[in-house]
């Protein structure tokens, strides 16, 4: 099972919702959302559907980590970093 494939169980578990309700919210057959499940390729742009459903966001949806938190941990790297050279004879 793809990382996709596994947060759309995850998602949809952590939600408490069969896999009928979750095709239903997102407009495609029980059996198509099943496929997706298991495996199968998404057809088509579902995904803002599928963010809706289980109410995250795109990038939530995705994993996507937003660059004001890539910046923020480089900015926390950079200064543990000065910090230990500071400390260096």
């Amino acid at each position: 099972m793809s990382e996709f494939n596994q947060k759309l169980v995850e998602l949809r578990l952590a939600a408490n919702l069969s896999q009928r309700e979750v095709a239903r919210r997102i407009g495609v057959p029980e059996s198509t959302y099943r496929e997706w499940e298991y495996g199968n390729a998404i057809q088509g742009e579902p995904y803002p559907k599928i963010s809706k459903a289980f109410g995250v966001t795109l990038d939530e949806l995705f994993d996507v980590v937003p660059e004001e938190s890539i910046e923020a941990n480089l900015n926390k790297i950079i200064s543990l970093v000065n910090s230990v050279k500071s400390k260096l004879p």
